[in-house]
């Protein structure tokens, strides 16, 4: 009821109430705060101080990040975490190569680095904003559809209650985007939209620029802990530098992830299935599983 209230500036609002329930301020106030903790965690291990208290000051940080988001009022808004984190996560990458590690890589993985970040933001907008392929119809239509329905004339399971259509085979209504989706694939967090019939080579060229420039960017740290550390053994690497050696771990877990998923989906693509049919084959009689689970027979191959 006060929540209420104040939105409709019937009571007053103290300013850490505005910045909390407002939301268009707590949206960005999310979508800022992943860049936020990268240059804390930057600062952090750059500090002249022992590697124990680096790690204290990080762990402060993560149970500050955990409880951060729930100083919100509308959790609705958290979806923009995400697709924040993501783009936080290039930024920062790119940024290290430029000014740590571009100096000491070969020409050869500078031309590459540099035309893969080119592609990267293209790709990447491409995914996260372009329309998947979402079901459009309008109010005649959806009379039409009623009626067939309550007459009988069109199977209801093929009958979406939200959208009030008939949805095409292969199409789902996504709970995130609340709109059907021709050949939906999933719903992407990372991306904030639906994978699906008119951006799903966009997502695969995407992924794999991401895997190919972080195997680069992870190559190229080795390279520093070589030539500039003359590292030898773990204890070199990790008291070489520190941001260095943070930079890498969350480039190679990107680097996993994405080529994880590269392969999963060139998978799907070769066995003619989404992922939603995949994860939800059970539920799909027109598809075929063999003993192997792998194994799907699909009816569109």
């Amino acid at each position: 009821m006060e929540l209420a209230a104040r939105r409709k500036g019937l009571m007053n609002s103290t300013w850490r109430q505005r910045l909390t329930e407002d939301k268009t301020n707590s949206r960005r106030i999310l979508w800022c705060a992943p860049f936020f903790i990268y240059f804390c965690i930057w600062l952090i291990l750059h500090l002249n101080t022992s590697l124990s208290i680096k790690l204290a000051y990080l762990l402060l940080t993560a149970i500050i990040c955990k409880y951060f988001p729930l100083k919100f009022s509308n959790t609705d808004l958290l979806d923009s975490i995400p697709p924040s984190v993501a783009t936080s996560t290039k930024v920062t990458l790119i940024l290290t190569w430029f000014f740590y590690l571009q100096p000491i890589s070969t020409w050869y993985m500078q031309i590459a680095f540099s035309l893969l970040i080119f592609i990267l933001p293209f790709t990447f907008f491409t995914v996260s904003y372009s329309d998947p392929g979402y079901i459009n119809t309008n109010y005649q239509d959806r009379c039409k559809t009623i009626i067939n329905i309550s007459e009988g004339k069109c199977p209801s399971v093929s009958f979406c209650p939200t959208c009030l259509l008939m949805k095409p085979a292969r199409s789902k209504h996504c709970r995130y985007c609340d709109r059907c989706v021709a050949r939906f694939d999933h719903h992407c967090p990372w991306v904030n939209n639906c994978i699906a019939a008119n951006n799903h080579r966009s997502f695969i060229c995407y992924l794999v620029v991401i895997a190919i420039s972080t195997a680069l960017f992870c190559s190229a740290v080795i390279l520093y802990w070589r030539d500039i550390c003359g590292a030898h053994t773990l204890e070199d690497v990790i008291m070489c530098d520190h941001w260095l050696l943070f930079a890498f771990i969350v480039g190679a877990a990107v680097c996993g992830w994405s080529s994880a998923m590269t392969a999963i989906q060139f998978y799907q693509i070769l066995m003619e299935v989404t992922t939603n049919e995949r994860l939800n084959i059970h539920r799909y009689s027109h598809f075929q599983v063999g003993t192997n689970q792998l194994d799907i027979r699909s009816p569109y191959k």
